[in-house]
């Protein structure tokens, strides 16, 4: 099953799996379509998208949302999801009581703030109410054997019922 990128399917999928990442190297996009790859091959529908491209109000049509951010320097986000993170932070987000969520966050642990960003973001969604599947992960520079393993954790979650 391919990966359907939002552009094509503006996440209007409810019960899809939705992944959303930001990044200022590159990094949090390959991790998201790694993800996105492999939920397709376990049957589970993935759309990705660049968090530069959405708007929180698009958030009321998501049930099962994955955020992969990166910190820019002490816990900023990256130039990518900075209107993003600038609404979420200020509370310009719908009611999210229908959505469940994970957060994976890169960042570098020499910062006083590592992951501050992902975090942040973790820690908005739940207060408009969205439910935590996981709780944020942090990954540091090297951080593909964690990746692997929050990705296996992450794709054995039971699927929220479907939709018809």
């Amino acid at each position: 099953m391919p990966i359907q990128h939002a552009s094509a399917s503006r996440l209007s999928m409810t019960d899809a799996l939705t992944i959303l990442h930001g990044s200022s190297t590159g990094n949090a996009r390959r991790l998201a379509e790694r993800l996105a790859q492999e939920a397709s091959l376990r049957g589970i529908p993935a759309n990705t998208d660049c968090l530069s491209h959405f708007d929180c109000a698009q958030l009321a049509a998501i049930r099962r949302l994955t955020v992969v951010i990166g910190t820019w320097g002490d816990g900023e986000p990256p130039d990518a999801a900075k209107g993003f993170c600038s609404r979420l932070f200020a509370g310009e987000v719908p009611s999210l009581e229908h959505m469940e969520f994970a957060v994976l966050a890169l960042g570098d642990s020499c910062f006083r703030s590592f992951c501050g960003c992902g975090v942040k973001v973790d820690e908005c969604l739940a207060r408009h109410g969205a439910r935590r599947l996981l709780a944020c992960r942090k990954l540091d520079a090297k951080y593909h054997h964690d990746f692997l393993h929050w990705k296996e954790e992450f794709l054995g979650l039971p699927l929220p019922a479907r939709t018809t």
